[in-house]
């Protein structure tokens, strides 16, 4: 997967857009796009029967790609509707229509042991994803993978995600088509700038080169820059004594 820390932090950039809802349309597509891609990849080298999406959401991709019948969909809110769905109010599942779902937390999955194929985690809290590593690992498969697919973490939280996983999973190697750092799509964000002044959040702009994001981060002093960059990533299993 791509190394956050490979991207130096004098290399992070920017020209204010003048349409913010036309590039972050553009910017959604090119995201989703590369997700469909990468998703397709895992069907046709893994060919999963079961795949468990850990805080799923509302988020049809997966299923879609996959398979109404492989892909669990996992999600805390439906198990508390309206707590952490902001205007979902009644969960998110109903705005899921057809799959497989399970309301649960989880850190705390209600799934036997071993008997998953794939984990796939995309854009859920990073520190409660971190802490279900080991939960991963249980209702994992001896030969299962766990799938990181994130567009909205810091290289803070994807650098602690990463560090979590050691203790049960080392990184596989995956095509260079979605780990190549100047063919990646990056969000550059000012942490201290007003929204009503941005048009949109603290956001500065997006970029897929390294020159365009060292431009956009050239815009802001250094202790404001923060980056969000779209990274795959996939994690076997350590091999326990028994199948060594």
């Amino acid at each position: 997967m791509i190394d956050p820390i490979a991207i130096p932090p004098d290399m992070f950039s920017c020209a204010k857009e003048n349409d913010w809802t036309a590039l972050n349309q553009f910017a959604d597509r090119e995201y989703k796009q590369r997700r469909r891609k990468f998703l397709e990849w895992i069907h046709e080298v893994y060919r999963p029967h079961l795949v468990l999406y850990a805080g799923s959401g509302f988020d049809q991709i997966p299923r879609d790609i996959l398979g109404e019948q492989t892909v669990i969909h996992l999600s805390r809110e439906e198990e508390h509707p309206g707590r952490h769905t902001r205007s979902y109010t009644e969960g998110y599942f109903k705005y899921l229509g057809n799959g497989i779902k399970l309301g649960a937390d989880f850190r705390h999955i209600p799934l036997k042991d071993k008997s998953i194929e794939i984990v796939y985690v995309h854009d859920s809290p990073f520190e409660v994803t971190a802490e279900a590593t080991g939960e991963f690992n249980r209702i994992l498969k001896e030969d299962g993978i766990l799938i990181l697919d994130s567009d909205c973490w810091t290289m803070e939280m994807v650098n602690y995600f990463l560090l979590k996983t050691t203790e049960y999973f080392y990184d596989v190697a995956i095509p260079g088509m979605f780990c190549n750092p100047d063919d990646t799509w990056r969000r550059v964000v000012d942490t201290q700038s007003n929204p009503q002044e941005s048009g949109c959040e603290s956001i500065i702009g997006y970029a897929h080169t390294l020159k365009r994001t060292q431009d956009l981060l050239n815009c802001i002093p250094y202790h404001r820059r923060s980056i969000t960059a779209q990274c795959f990533g996939i994690f076997k299993k350590h091999l326990t004594a028994e199948h060594s």
